[in-house]
């Protein structure tokens, strides 16, 4: 018989041991707040509990081979990961297709609710005050200044190169336009309070640049 927590707890090692190193906030925490995320946005939005914890434990799974395809070996590694735990087939199939269809960048056609989750609570992580040291982490480790204030948001440039000049343009890039991406009403309520403090803090870090506070 299948036992769900369990499989959680080995789940939890094989994520905290294969994202140990990474340095750009796509790792074990990362992972761990995408599942609480998808958790409690699945109590409200009646999506499988199950399929949605293992999903977002799973999702960044392949990000040390390469952030470009990470949905697509993720979702092959998962189901290694998963028959090797006797995870019933049916509920392998289901976190897969969570995992192939996270990114939403790549317009993937969302048929479950869980897919819907796995996809809000991943792009959730992208707002409030979690991503701010994300930005912060993500400059670092690519060498991209946080802000200059001669380079202009420019999102045509960011649509054509999927990359930021800076941090700070990232918020208004990409950030900023995350809710019209939301999937749930549940999602789309969380996000309207991470959207203000994201304004807050770009009004708050813009003013001290500028000596005005």
């Amino acid at each position: 018989m299948y036992h769900h927590q369990s499989t959680i707890k080995k789940v939890k090692k094989i994520v905290k041991q294969a994202l140990s190193n990474d340095s750009t906030g796509h790792g074990y925490w990362h992972s761990h707040r995408v599942a609480k995320s998808a958790l409690s946005i699945g109590k409200k939005e009646k999506g499988d509990l199950q399929i949605l914890e293992l999903s977002a434990w799973l999702h960044d799974i392949a990000v040390p081979r390469g952030r470009k395809n990470h949905h697509l070996n993720g979702a092959k590694q998962a189901q290694k990961i998963l028959n090797h735990l006797n995870v019933p087939a049916n509920i392998i199939i289901q976190v897969k297709n969570c995992i192939l269809k996270h990114r939403y960048s790549k317009k993937y056609q969302l048929n479950t609710i869980e897919e819907k989750i796995i996809q809000d609570a991943d792009n959730l992580d992208a707002l409030g005050a979690i991503i701010v040291p994300r930005i912060f982490a993500h400059c670092g480790v690519h060498q991209i200044p946080i802000y200059d204030p001669n380079i202009k948001p420019n999102e045509q440039q960011y649509l054509t190169t999927n990359r930021s000049t800076t941090g700070i343009n990232h918020i208004y890039e990409k950030l900023l336009k995350i809710p019209q991406t939301l999937n749930t009403k549940t999602a789309k309520h969380i996000a309207k309070h991470r959207v203000k403090f994201l304004k807050t803090f770009l009004k708050e870090y813009l003013a001290e640049f500028e000596g005005k506070k």
